[in-house]
């Protein structure tokens, strides 16, 4: 097995990209302990050096934000003022989305801690409990501002809003009264984000009806825990990612179809729109669609002939199909739809704002019976099944486009012994934890599953071996320093990783999820709480 210890292999990455993750990490670092002008003048070095990396490297797109940074920067420190950072911090979150595209594209894979997102503010009177939360956050990749009066709240809110704000309900001293301030922010049409209400040491019915009509769905007595707090925010920005289906458009009418394709991308949806019906089976796979839209009648077949050849594919047998036609008898559509499995028909010329009303109930419907069945009940994390599935594509895919892989294996150490002490709710407490935490430490484009029980599974897509012992190494790091809590007891966890990286003579997944099994059974003995990389050599 390999040491955990192998240093990153950085010659597969830029040292624009490079230099870019540095700047963003000292800009984390600075928005959270707070501004001044030598810290401005420090982050601008580093973003002079990002700009002589791309200059030489040729990489127009980071030296276009990094241009603008040091506009912004030499504005800062000219005027001594740091008041309105909000332009500065829009720059950064922008080279962060070029550096994470840029990393996907090659071995090498992006890091995680690069996902940003606003601050979260801590109102709340007790700091020394305030600066706890904070800590725990920040292992999650999350980053706090601590708050302790009304004014600077305010001051605060004037520069950035939060993704979420943590309010005790006394905050400005007198009862309640932290729930009068959200009360005078919605009153004023400035409450553009979550709030999340904690009290110490009472929970009446009045103070928990005053903070529901603020509109918070939250509301905490003398604790917070960071996981249900993380899935509050997740929870409140998931409707704008309920609305992003990917939509497959085949109708032979060029006209319709740039029509529909049209007012599907006004709607941010993303489209995919073929002319040609034997293209059809290719671009499901390829384009690996939420819902298709069919016209019924096409050159060489019908809708219904088409929607019966999809539903022979066990992949695609629940997705919804949507028929589009002239025809506006309702006893021919009916049949359309029962011989074809059809899940709607529309009726030409067709209204904009009914057929994404119709893609969107559809598609709603859809996602939730397929979370039910590919989805684990209590992480949300993909099942077993699944996730198999899952690696198995990845696998198809690294070996057409020529991509690196790996497939992580993560096992929670001493699990037995958790249940067995504090119970199996904390045990599932636990459980849940680590699953929200990789979803939080690792990229969207990964995979991430409950392999079962305390097993998780975790591919690892355009990712070399090195980066997946190196992010891997780093979750585990942070993890383990996460307070889990039992009643008036706090413990800590670690897990065990095994990794397997796929190698050019690797015909099946089912190889590489053998090997990475092989190396977290070497974790597991050397000690735990380690990662160990699969070696043919031993």
């Amino acid at each position: 097995m390999t040491d955990t210890g192998t240093p990153r292999n950085t010659s597969t990455v830029s040292k624009a990209t490079t230099q870019s993750r540095r700047l963003i990490s000292t800009w984390q670092s600075f928005n959270k302990s707070g501004w001044n002008t030598d810290n401005l003048k420090q982050l601008s070095l580093i973003n002079q050096r990002l700009i002589g990396y791309a200059e030489r490297y040729q990489d127009e797109d980071h030296l276009t934000v990094a241009q603008a940074i040091d506009k912004i920067l030499t504005q800062l420190i000219d005027s001594e003022q740091t008041q309105d950072l909000e332009t500065l911090t829009q720059r950064v979150r922008d080279l962060a989305k070029i550096t994470l595209r840029k990393s996907d594209q090659g071995n090498a894979s992006s890091t995680p801690q690069l996902k940003l997102r606003k601050p979260i503010y801590l109102a709340i009177l007790d700091t020394n409990y305030a600066e706890k939360l904070s800590r725990q956050l920040s292992y999650f990749g999350l980053q706090c501002k601590i708050l302790s009066t009304v004014n600077e709240l305010e001051q605060h809110l004037r520069i950035t809003q939060p993704s979420i704000l943590v309010m005790d309900v006394d905050f400005a001293g007198d009862p309640d009264s932290g729930i009068a301030f959200v009360e005078n922010l919605s009153s004023a049409n400035t409450l553009n984000f979550p709030v999340s209400f904690l009290s110490k040491g009472r929970s009446s019915l009045e103070t928990r009806l005053k903070a529901i009509r603020t509109g918070s769905k939250s509301f905490y007595l003398d604790s917070i825990d960071p996981g249900r707090l993380i899935e509050h925010m997740d929870t409140e920005g998931s409707d704008s990612q309920d609305n992003d289906y990917r939509v497959l458009v085949l109708d032979d009418s060029r006209s319709q179809a740039h029509f529909i394709d049209t007012t599907l991308k006004k709607a941010k949806m993303t489209a995919k729109v073929i002319t040609d019906p034997m293209l059809i089976l290719d671009t499901l796979e390829e384009f690996q669609p939420d819902l298709v839209i069919l016209d019924m009648y096409m050159p060489g077949c019908t809708g219904s002939e088409l929607a019966n050849i999809i539903r022979q594919h066990e992949k695609w047998v629940s997705m919804p199909i949507i028929f589009l036609s002239a025809e506006d008898d309702i006893n021919k559509q009916l049949q359309a739809m029962s011989l074809g499995g059809g899940d709607d028909f529309l009726t030409k010329p067709i209204n904009p704002d009914y057929l994404i009303r119709t893609i969107r109930n559809r598609g709603k419907r859809a996602k939730s019976l397929l979370a039910l069945m590919v989805r684990d009940s209590l992480t949300g994390l993909y099942n077993h099944t699944h996730t198999l599935h899952c690696l198995e594509s990845a696998v198809q895919n690294a070996q057409r486009e020529n991509t690196s892989l790996c497939f992580a294996m993560v096992d929670i150490d001493h699990f037995k012994k958790v249940n067995d002490t504090y119970g199996h709710p904390i045990g599932d407490k636990v459980i849940k934890s680590l699953s929200l935490f990789l979803r939080q430490r690792l990229r969207k484009s990964d995979v991430i599953g409950r392999y079962g029980g305390e097993e998780f599974a975790v591919v690892l897509p355009n990712t070399a071996a090195t980066d997946a012992v190196m992010i891997m190494n780093e979750i585990l790091a942070k993890f383990r320093k996460i307070a889990q809590s039992a009643g008036d007891t706090d413990f800590f966890v670690s897990f065990s990783c095994g990794i397997a990286a796929l190698s050019p003579g690797m015909e099946e997944s089912a190889n590489l999820s053998e090997i990475a099994d092989k190396a977290l059974y070497e974790a597991k003995h050397a000690g735990r709480n380690c990662v160990r990389l699969y070696s043919s050599a031993n």
